[in-house]
C-alpha cells in the first residue's frame, strides 16, 4: 500500500512539473494608441493569458484575463490615457511567466505638440558582427531617449522560419 501512495505522488508531481509553461517570445505591444495596446507573447505550452498593469509599478491594479488555453496571447488593453506610463507583467493564472515588469507608453493625441521617436531597422541579419554593433549603438542610446515605436523592413527571419530565427 505505501508502494502506491509513493508512486501516485511522485507520478502526480512529475506532471505538474511539466505544466511549468515558458515564455518563448516577447512581451511585445502591437497597435499602441492614446487609450489602448495590445499586450503580446508566445509561450511553449497552452495557458490561459493573464496581463496585470497599471500606473504604479508597485500596484498593478487592473487586469485583462482571457481564459482560453493558447500558445499565442493578445490581451487588449482599452481604457487607457493619452500620454501615459504604464506598467505590466504577463502571466498565467497566478503564476508570473517573467520576472521582470515592462512599461510603455500610450501615444499622445493627435495634434499634440510632442516629440515622438521611431526605429526604422532593416534585414535584421543573422548574426554578423556589424548587426550586435548596430543592436550595441541602439541599446546605449536607449539608456536616456525613449523610442516610441519600431518599424522592421525588408527580411525579419531567415532560411526556415523557425521559431529560434526571431
Amino acid at each position: 500500500m505505501k508502494f502506491s501512495y509513493l508512486f501516485l505522488l511522485l507520478a502526480l508531481s512529475q506532471f505538474s512539473f511539466s505544466q511549468t509553461n515558458t515564455l518563448v517570445r516577447g512581451p511585445y505591444l502591437q497597435i499602441t494608441g492614446a487609450n489602448s495596446t495590445y499586450i503580446c507573447w508566445k509561450t511553449d505550452v497552452l495557458c490561459d493569458s493573464k496581463v496585470l498593469y497599471g500606473t504604479n509599478q508597485t500596484n498593478l491594479s487592473s487586469m485583462s484575463y482571457i481564459s482560453n488555453s493558447d500558445t499565442l496571447h493578445s490581451n487588449f488593453l482599452s481604457g487607457l490615457l493619452p500620454n501615459t506610463k504604464y506598467y505590466y507583467t504577463v502571466n498565467q493564472s497566478t503564476t508570473q511567466l517573467c520576472g521582470d515588469t515592462f512599461y510603455f507608453y500610450t501615444a499622445p493625441l493627435i495634434g499634440a505638440n510632442q516629440k515622438v521617436r521611431f526605429l526604422a531597422l532593416g534585414d535584421c541579419g543573422s548574426g554578423f558582427a556589424q548587426q550586435f554593433n548596430v543592436k550595441s549603438a541602439i541599446n546605449f542610446y536607449r539608456q536616456s531617449n525613449y523610442i516610441n515605436g519600431v518599424l522592421l523592413l525588408s527580411d525579419n527571419v531567415y532560411l526556415y522560419v523557425l521559431q529560434q530565427e526571431y
